[in-house]
């Protein structure tokens, strides 16, 4: 069963058959003890009613009986020689109306008169004593003297002006209250039947049970004229009260008469022999004058039995039947039972099939929403009967919205982050190419001011071999005025070019100083926004650990999701080896940044110094070479003042000159000294134009991670 509907179909079935079981189990047992205990209720009063039954048989009899003996003519008993004609006529037509086998008066004596005119003696009878001593008696049946009929004797005493003066006798089949309790009907397999207070059948409504027992009686008893205290019932009537009955219901006796002791094992083996099983204690109380109820069976079959004492005769009767009719009602119960399972079981299989369809549906909806997320197409939105749902489906259905919306949130933020990265990396670019030429232009500025220093320090040198000249000239000043004068047109000439030389190389010193001083700041400006890659770097870094512990999360709903969250956790895994493919090269990309920010840090002190050293040196040189050339035209000036006065001021022209010589030598060693600064500022800038260009390569590679980056994301549709 793969379907998770034919499962749901199949428990729910096997519960509404355990439940339809055990419904039916607690029903039918229910049913059960309550037939049971009806029957163990009505039973019982049955049996009183078949007791009150066989009594107003037996009553009716007696009552006859006494009838008859209230009759005028019973007055013989007292008359020893009275005629017995009348009295043997009115025996006669009652023994033909009633179906009496015969009728006898006895007098007090034992004297008997029978109806067809026979006489015996039943002084020792013991029916008779008991009716001679006032009682209305009936005996229990028995065999007659033959052994082959069962007889019954009825026996009431006769009155005559209030004395007993005899007893009026009837003997009867004793088969007649085998037919009293055959008119006793309950259900069609009810039938009663009378023990006696020593468990023996006397009467049956089955008659061919009776003389089954009567036959397994004889067979057993073999001796029964031996134990027996009867007379001939052809003449005296009736039989010992003592002498053998006819046959215990289930249980024979060995012996007849008075014999109150016998074997249980010969009971139940008697029993058994006539298919009784269990009747033993239905017997005992039935024995014991108990009302109740009890259960056995008769070859094989299940009996109830109600019993109840009849009357004060020392009999037991029973009303039983047979247990499958009394529980048929049962029967139908179980085939309602079974029907209304069978429906309830085939609706119980519809309504699981559609609470079935109504889950696996949207779970195979859902499963194959989960098969495409896993293909990466974060762009699909669930269907909204689904998600209106306000059960676990409508909750995992919202979840799935909600990954598809977060996850498309974090892959466009990555792919917007990486855009921002690439346009940083393409800023950098440019403003590192631009910083690489304005490099280059400062290097080519500082060759040229390398070669102007140069220049100067020629200059330096011509003007050191002029001051020597003019010594020399000055030692010859006396000897010749014209060329001194001529010589000092030429000097203040001189003076001027150079005076204008050197203002015009401070002013140009100084434009290039606050030129480069300009570029070099905002170069230097400029260059911090590297540290933009830092924080970029940082965003993306903070951007890729939540990514991770989204795939974590992600992971973890996967593993709760089971079978069905296995797909996702593979585009969980996925994101997350994204995630640390991105930390992976923000890292390489901080640590390239570091790399440009030292540079840059470098370049900046360089520079700094570079710009320290052009205004604290270079252009105090050039103060001093404008103030030299200021004082050198002074001088000038002065040496054509000179000449109209040469002779006065010879002196002070000579130390003149030597000042000026001190003083060129002085710009000559500053010239010297600005050329190899400017050599190695030359030498820093080339060293910075090569490191700008491995920043370029940097950069360049971070671009490359930044595609890579993207073309592993556009596999995703948001």
């Amino acid at each position: 069963m793969k379907r998770i509907s034919t499962r749901i179909i199949a428990m729910i079935g096997l519960l509404l058959c355990f439940i339809c079981f055990g419904l039916g189990l607690v029903a039918y047992f229910t049913s059960y003890n309550s037939l049971v205990g009806v029957l163990e209720e009505t039973m019982p009063k049955v049996a009183m009613e078949a007791s009150v039954t066989i009594e107003d048989g037996i009553q009716n009899q007696l009552n006859t009986l006494n009838i008859i003996a209230s009759l005028d003519y019973m007055e013989i008993l007292k008359r020893p020689g009275a005629d017995t004609s009348r009295v043997k006529a009115i025996m006669s037509d009652e023994v033909k109306r009633s179906g009496h086998e015969q009728m006898i008066l006895v007098n007090k004596d034992g004297r008997a008169l029978f109806h067809d005119g026979r006489v015996a003696n039943l002084s020792n009878n013991q029916v008779f004593r008991e009716a001679l001593a006032g009682k209305e008696i009936a005996s229990e049946p028995m065999l007659d003297s033959e052994g082959k009929g069962i007889v019954m004797v009825y026996a009431v005493p006769v009155r005559l002006n209030g004395e007993i003066a005899g007893v009026l006798m009837a003997v009867r089949n004793g088969l007649e209250i085998s037919e009293f309790a055959g008119r006793i009907k309950f259900g069609q397999t009810g039938e009663a039947f009378i023990i006696n207070s020593k468990g023996r059948t006397i009467a049956h409504a089955n008659m061919d049970l009776l003389m089954e027992l009567i036959n397994v009686a004889r067979s057993r008893n073999t001796s029964v004229s031996e134990d027996t205290n009867s007379v001939d019932i052809i003449s005296s009537a009736t039989s010992s009260a003592g002498g053998p009955d006819t046959v215990s219901s289930t249980t024979l006796r060995g012996n007849g008469g008075g014999n109150t002791d016998f074997q249980w094992d010969e009971t139940e083996s008697a029993a058994y022999e006539v298919g009784f099983e269990g009747f033993v204690d239905v017997q005992t109380q039935m024995m014991e004058g108990n009302t109740g109820f009890g259960e056995y069976k008769y070859h094989g079959v299940s009996k109830i039995a109600g019993f109840a004492p009849v009357g004060n005769y020392g009999w037991s009767i029973a009303v039983s039947v047979d247990k499958d009719e009394m529980l048929s009602g049962l029967d139908a119960l179980r085939r309602t039972f079974l029907a209304i399972s069978a429906v309830f079981l085939l609706l119980g299989f519809v309504v699981a099939y559609f609470i079935g369809r109504g889950i696996s549906k949207p779970i195979s909806y859902l499963s194959n929403e989960c098969n495409i997320m896993s293909s990466g197409d974060f762009s699909r939105v669930m269907n909204e009967k689904y998600t209106r749902r306000k059960d676990e489906i409508g909750g995992l259905a919202r979840s799935f919205n909600n990954i598809n919306v977060n996850v498309s949130k974090i892959i466009r933020n990555v792919v917007e982050e990486a855009n921002s990265v690439g346009s940083a990396i393409k800023d950098v670019d440019e403003n590192m190419a631009g910083l690489t030429s304005d490099i280059n232009i400062m290097s080519k500025i500082i060759n040229d001011l390398s070669m102007k220093m140069s220049e100067n320090s020629a200059t330096a040198e011509e003007m050191s071999a002029t001051s020597s000249e003019i010594e020399g000239a000055v030692d010859s000043i006396a000897n010749d005025t014209q060329r001194s004068a001529e010589t000092t047109a030429e000097v203040h000439e001189r003076a001027e070019k150079l005076k204008t030389t050197a203002v015009e190389s401070q002013k140009r010193a100084d434009e290039i100083r606050k030129d480069v001083a300009v570029r070099l700041r905002n170069a230097i400006e400029q260059s911090k926004a590297v540290e933009r890659i830092r924080i970029l770097s940082d965003t993306i870094l903070s951007i890729s650990s939540k990514t991770n512990l989204l795939a974590l999360n992600a992971a973890i709903e996967a593993a709760h999701g089971g079978n069905s969250g296995s797909g996702f956790a593979v585009v969980a895994d996925e994101i997350k080896k994204l995630a640390e493919n991105s930390k992976q090269t923000v890292n390489e990309i901080l640590n390239v940044t570091q790399s440009i920010i030292e540079s840059v840090h470098v370049l900046a002190e360089s520079a700094q110094q570079v710009l320290g050293f052009v205004e604290n040196n270079v252009v105090k040189d050039y103060d001093m070479f404008a103030a030299t050339g200021e004082q050198y035209s002074n001088d000038a000036q002065l040496l054509n003042d000179m000449a109209m006065n040469l002779s006065a001021i010879t002196e002070e022209l000579y130390a003149s000159i030597h000042n000026m010589a001190k003083a060129i030598n002085d710009v000559a060693v500053a010239s010297e000294e600005g050329a190899a600064g400017t050599y190695d500022l030359a030498r820093e800038a080339e060293i910075i134009v090569q490191r700008t260009q491995e920043v370029l390569q940097k950069t360049n590679d971070v671009s490359k991670s930044a595609d890579r980056l993207l073309e592993l994301v556009s596999i995703f549709k948001v």
